[in-house]
């Protein structure tokens, strides 16, 4: 997934766009343009084209020999943008197929495109974008030392000013800490995190904390109130933009509350059978 607090899709011309900005600085407005610009100007190829076209049938394999023709020709064309879009449309596909070594190469590529886009500030906005996600891919093919270095670069990346995006990134590096084992320090940093969070970001921190709160040795109460607690962010009318996404949370953290219940009856009942294995069968079966 992308940044969330500052990418969102758009529609696509392209079968892989990289979204947009959101308008959180004149400079992550110039950004998205910049981006669909460079998406307007791939799709208009043959190859490309139909990349795009396999896509959307969902014949991700066959899309991308099409799409490595794209990436390999814009990788050698002194235009960043260019080489961010091709590059990415590419790692999703790799992605999609769980060829996660190939799909960390390509995020790579997309960071370094960001890197050289032409101002620091949209540069900036691009590349804790692209850090974001090659640390989300990372952390997916079980290379923690890429997903902890991606996330804490993604961090420094993002520009002053941009609160939303900070706080995303900081709830991701938290998340990342806590895989490499270190669920108490993860979950302080959340803690801190959703004191400045905005009120759209909540439900997706709290969904976060629970997560960790579930890994760490088992702590079902401090789980259950963590999905408690985003289920009611995601209530709280984020805004027509957020709703979708906030909303999302809530569910994901709902089903979170259930399989915890769920664990905790499964439990309780083999508690009971194991304590009646002398008795007759009705009253096992009662039980």
């Amino acid at each position: 997934g992308m940044l969330r607090a500052a990418w969102r899709p758009v529609p696509r011309s392209c079968f892989c766009a990289p979204g947009h900005l959101r308008l959180l600085s004149s400079a992550a407005a110039e950004a998205a343009e910049l981006l669909r610009a460079s998406e307007a100007q791939l799709g208009v190829l043959p190859d490309a084209a139909d990349a795009s076209a396999k896509y959307a049938k969902q014949q991700f394999r066959a899309a991308i020999g099409v799409q490595k023709r794209v990436a390999d020709i814009f990788g050698a064309v002194p235009d960043p943008a260019l080489q961010l879009v091709a590059a990415r449309q590419l790692a999703v596909l790799h992605g999609l197929l769980g060829d996660y070594a190939r799909e960390g190469k390509q995020r790579r590529a997309v960071v370094e495109a960001a890197e050289a886009l032409p101002s620091s500030a949209i540069a900036s906005s691009a590349t804790a974008a692209a850090q974001y996600e090659l640390s989300v891919s990372a952390l997916r093919a079980g290379d923690l030392e890429t997903a902890t270095d991606a996330a804490a670069a993604a961090c420094k990346a993002v520009p002053i000013g941009a609160d939303a995006a900070t706080v995303v990134c900081e709830g991701w590096a938290a998340t990342v800490t806590a895989a490499t084992g270190d669920a108490g320090a993860a979950i302080d940093r959340l803690d801190a995190v959703i004191q400045q969070a905005p009120d759209f970001l909540v439900a997706e921190l709290q969904l976060h904390r629970g997560n960790v709160h579930r890994y760490n040795g088992g702590r079902n109460e401090s789980a259950a109130a963590a999905f408690q607690a985003s289920v009611e962010a995601a209530g709280a009318d984020p805004g027509v933009l957020d709703m979708l996404h906030s909303g999302l949370c809530g569910v994901v953290a709902r089903v979170k509350l259930g399989e915890a219940d769920m664990l905790h009856v499964e439990s309780e009942a083999k508690k009971m059978i194991r304590g009646t294995r002398n008795a007759i069968s009705a009253d096992v079966v009662t039980k």
